[in-house]
């Protein structure tokens, strides 16, 4: 088996599990065949659970949604401190740095740690039923 069917396997598991549990979602964005260049990721809002987390990945880079209502935010995954990929941790309330033990709050300010700017902010817009992050 591929990564690329790892990780779609691995999507559809966690999909369907936070489907049933509501708990944040784990998505890995489809592999496509090698040869395309990396653009904006399309998503169905249906897909993305209301107050739920989602993490994608946009042109290659780790990226979380945020759905509240109507309303979808997207930032950046990777430490503004030396770029290592950070993990919400809901028992903290925190974005936590593995690499430094950096933490940002849950709007993705820097709350602790090296890291001085916030996490980036993705852009994120609508189109029709669809959401376009990184567009």
């Amino acid at each position: 088996m591929s990564a690329c069917d790892r990780r779609r396997f691995l999507a559809l598991a966690a999909r369907a599990g936070a489907a049933a549990a509501c708990a944040p979602l784990v998505l890995t964005a489809a592999c496509g065949d090698g040869g395309a260049a990396p653009g904006p990721l399309r998503l169905a809002l249906a897909d993305l659970p209301d107050g739920g987390r989602l993490r994608v990945e946009v042109m290659g880079a780790p990226v979380e949604l945020v759905r509240h209502g109507e309303q979808v935010a997207a930032r950046s995954l990777l430490c503004t401190h030396q770029g290592c990929e950070v993990a919400w941790h809901e028992a903290e309330g925190a974005y936590v740095c593995p690499c430094h033990d950096g933490r940002f709050d849950a709007d993705g300010r820097p709350v602790y740690g090296p890291p001085r700017l916030p996490l980036r902010a993705v852009p994120v817009a609508r189109d029709g039923l669809e959401v376009v992050i990184g567009a």
